[in-house]
């Protein structure tokens, strides 16, 4: 098993969503803290989607050594289109 897939997040968005805090009498604007949370809980969305997407995508890549490089060198090359609209030299 990798270090990576060891590694699980303390909160979910719905932990997230769901914490409540004490009040003080000098506590914060809790609107402010829900604004806050609530962006907070749509990053932590994406962040998931984007990490199942890239677990996904490591899927495809091959295993053996020269298609892994062929696998990288043509991902370079895609990259390369995209960033400067041409293959580099």
């Amino acid at each position: 098993m990798s270090e990576t897939t060891k590694l699980k997040p303390k909160y979910t968005a719905l932990d997230i969503h769901n914490k409540e805090f004490d009040r003080s009498w000098l506590g914060y604007k809790e609107d402010q803290v829900n604004e806050f949370l609530d962006d907070i809980i749509k990053d932590y969305e994406i962040f998931n989607k984007i990490i199942k997407n890239l677990q996904e995508q490591n899927k495809e890549i091959p295993i053996n050594n020269n298609s892994s490089t062929d696998y990288i060198l043509m991902r370079i090359r895609e990259l390369e289109r995209y960033c400067f609209g041409r293959e580099r030299g």
